[in-house]
């Protein structure tokens, strides 16, 4: 009796660790891929494309900061993409991380008085 007891007890503990481990590697990973969303104004350098037609992004910085840090923001649907214009000023919000990129969530002119709530 003694004896499985004691296998008993190593299973469960060795089942805790292992459970404990798993966990902490889980956490570990999750904090080095937290996606952020951010909203800012932006004032938009440039508008670009793949060579392939697939994909399409924007070049900006934020309008706000004096420094210029250009930021590349993906655009899914080219129909946004093709309503943005050069050297003028969104309010958007985009998510994403450094490492994956960012893509954009909305956009919207700023001061347009003609624009739907």
């Amino acid at each position: 009796m003694r004896n499985k007891n004691k296998n008993k007890k190593k299973l469960v503990i060795s089942l805790i660790t292992v459970l404990v481990f798993s966990i902490g590697c889980l956490v570990m990973i999750n904090q080095n891929n937290k996606v952020t969303t951010t909203a800012m104004f932006i004032k938009v350098l440039k508008k670009e494309f793949s060579e392939d037609y697939k994909d399409q992004w924007i070049i900006a910085h934020n309008s706000s900061d004096n420094r210029v840090h250009e930021i590349k923001i993906k655009i899914k649907d080219k129909m946004v993409w093709n309503l943005i214009e050069e050297e003028r000023e969104y309010f958007i919000v985009y998510e994403g991380t450094e490492k994956t990129g960012y893509k954009l969530s909305q956009i919207g002119y700023i001061n347009d008085k003609k624009k739907l709530s």
